[in-house]
């Protein structure tokens, strides 16, 4: 159940954007992205840039390729899982939208507006949605790596608690 609202979520998050890159590409429109800034590929509409942190074997940045998105960046500091991503990420043939950095996301930054990225997608939950640090690693990607009004996916958690006595504890 929880992939299965990942991918949703990933989905949604990607739809306003394919479908802005269509319908400029249906009006011939010129290639600019969400910030007004000319893209550096051919006149396609605008580029659509996903950032995968924590990406393990690349699954939702995977999906975020075959959804519409341009170019997708698998964010992975686990050297072992890394290999992984790589070879799925081949065995779907998506090497051309993929690539893959070996790094904690939050030592990386978009230095120059155009290396910004419009969403960031992850699934670096365990069992406690707060264990990972995600709220940090968010918090950097909204500050050094995605343009303003990017979308984070998930883009909120839901934390559940409930009260036990242990008996002899």
């Amino acid at each position: 159940l929880g992939l299965q609202l990942a991918v949703k979520r990933c989905q949604k998050a990607l739809l306003p954007a394919v479908e802005a890159k269509e319908e400029g590409v249906a009006n011939d429109q010129p290639c600019e992205d969400q910030q007004g800034m000319l893209d550096a590929k051919e006149c396609d509409g605008p580029t659509i840039r996903v950032m995968d942190i924590g990406a393990g074997s690349g699954l939702l940045g995977m999906l975020s390729a075959k959804a519409g998105a341009d170019e997708v960046m698998l964010v992975e500091k686990v050297p072992q899982l890394l290999q992984v991503a790589v070879d799925c990420v081949n065995a779907n043939d998506l090497d051309a939208e993929i690539f893959l950095v070996q790094a904690h996301s939050q030592s990386l930054s978009a230095e120059e507006p155009e290396e910004r990225l419009h969403i960031a997608v992850a699934e670096i939950f365990g069992d406690a949605p707060l264990s990972e640090n995600c709220l940090a690693t968010f918090l950097h990607a909204r500050q050094h790596m995605l343009h303003p009004g990017a979308s984070i996916v998930p883009c909120r958690l839901r934390v559940v608690a409930a009260l036990a006595h242990v008996a002899g504890a």
